[in-house]
């Protein structure tokens, strides 16, 4: 535990949260400081209590848990060992929940990675929450976390690599708009209310950084960019591409056209707004079995159990559901209904866990049949499923159906590309995607704004069962 002496006579008008934040204490706050999700437990003056509903009227000794809450662990290797010879391109995916960084040397090969969780999950684990924070004058607070991350990254690849901190770099980020707008200091108030509205075009700073651009305010450089880097623009038959997370981006792609949408799946797909959910870290839960009253789960790392990254939530829901625990409408067993399943000692998947998934899942789902009613092509007549991102590389296709996230009609047609935005900066980096590309992109897609059809809400409601 960190020891912080907060000054509570001092600032009367402000949250304990508030102030930890201020002294530069990680604490996550998933939704956002409201006090639902408990994330943010402390233990202040003995007492252990939620920083974000303490409003302290005197000063007062806080303990913050040590653990950092922003590691992640990336899988995979660098191309090649060695540094190789510059200029060198340092890339970025500005995810909500999970940022993933590498380096480039001069001739394209990837000699480092990295990742960490987003430090800007002190203002909440939805981009709604930190739009919100950023329009209430938290703005510049946001923009730093973000650089925050991005420089611990930047030494993180840089070390890794062997190299000179001040090395020269050109850094290239992905993300979706709300990140990238948070990030470059982009208005935000367009994104908050209808009629919707953000800058999405190409930014190229003084800094050398370039970020790349989007379809639309929800729509964004990561969802334009993995089209781009698997070829979808020039499919010879209809695919699907899901980047599930917190904002769940959605392509269908034709011969002839683009559709394109979000939905808004909450963070539960990334382990977050989970009571006992986490990032992809050591000891997170990846996958469960569960057989009656005893589940095996494994972890990152092969050690004891901690908490649920999202690809361990799916696995739990699915086996849940495959042991009769959890009915076709959401309900949990009655014996678990009030402190929920155990997976691990103090491990527990509970009721307001399976409703955050059946609505994420929900969402998705919605998501994609939308954009196939709008084409009018038949759900059978679709060949592939890309289940991109982080998340969507380490699912078990059996478990997406089995919840219902993706249509049991593709349960032998899902690829797993991995994190295609990442990949999406690594190949402009390299030259290989060009600005025109992805403006042809941008000029062949037809964005659907999903709040706004009738469609996808009876479509939602009709997919809330498993």
């Amino acid at each position: 535990m960190k020891r912080y002496e907060i000054r509570g006579q001092e600032n009367r008008d402000k949250t304990l949260l508030d102030l930890l934040r201020e002294a530069g204490a990680s604490l996550r706050a998933d939704c956002g400081g409201r006090g639902t999700c408990g994330k943010c437990r402390v233990l202040a003056e003995g007492e252990e209590i939620l920083a974000c509903r303490c409003v302290p009227e005197r000063d007062m000794t806080v303990l913050v848990p040590e653990e950092d809450p922003l590691a992640v662990e990336l899988g995979g290797a660098p191309e090649g060992a060695g540094a190789g010879s510059g200029p060198y391109a340092f890339c970025v995916d500005l995810g909500t929940t999970t940022v993933a960084a590498s380096l480039l040397d001069g001739s394209g090969r990837r000699i480092a990675r990295a990742g960490c969780g987003s430090g800007q999950r002190v203002y909440g684990a939805d981009v709604v929450s930190r739009i919100e924070a950023a329009l209430a004058g938290r703005a510049e607070e946001l923009r730093e976390l973000a650089r925050a991350d991005v420089a611990r990254l930047r030494a993180q690849c840089l070390g890794t690599a062997g190299l000179a901190e001040d090395t020269a770099l050109s850094t290239y980020l992905c993300g979706n708009t709300a990140m990238l707008a948070l990030y470059a200091g982009r208005e935000t108030a367009g994104l908050a209310r209808a009629p919707y509205r953000a800058d999405t075009g190409i930014l190229r700073t003084a800094e050398g950084e370039t970020l790349l651009p989007g379809i639309g305010p929800f729509t964004g450089a990561d969802l334009l960019g993995g089209i781009a880097v698997l070829g979808l623009d020039r499919t010879e038959h209809p695919v699907l591409f899901l980047d599930c997370g917190t904002n769940s981006e959605i392509a269908l792609c034709t011969p002839e056209a683009i559709y394109v949408t979000s939905a808004a799946a909450g963070p539960a797909l990334e382990g977050a707004g989970i009571r006992c959910g986490m990032a992809a870290a050591e000891g997170a839960v990846t996958g469960v079995q569960i057989a009656g009253m005893h589940a095996a789960c494994r972890t990152i790392g092969g050690g004891e159990a901690k908490g649920l990254c999202g690809s361990g939530v799916v696995s739990a829901v699915s086996e849940l559901l495959r042991n009769g625990l959890v009915a076709k409408n959401g309900l949990l067993a009655e014996e678990f209904f009030e402190e929920g399943y155990p997976l691990a000692p103090g491990i527990f998947f509970t009721q307001e866990d399976v409703r955050s998934v059946q609505t994420a899942k929900a969402a998705v789902r919605a998501g994609a049949e939308l954009l196939l009613h709008k084409s009018g092509i038949p759900a059978e007549a679709v060949e592939t499923v890309y289940l991109a991102g982080g998340f969507g590389a380490h699912l078990d296709p059996a478990e997406v159906t089995g919840i219902g996230l993706v249509d049991p009609l593709y349960g032998d047609r899902i690829l797993q590309p991995g994190n295609t935005s990442l990949a999406a900066a690594e190949a402009f980096a390299r030259g290989e995607l060009t600005e025109e590309r992805l403006a042809g992109i941008r000029q062949k897609a037809t964005e659907v704004t999903a709040a706004e059809e009738p469609f996808f809400a009876e479509a939602f409601i009709r997919r809330m069962d498993f």
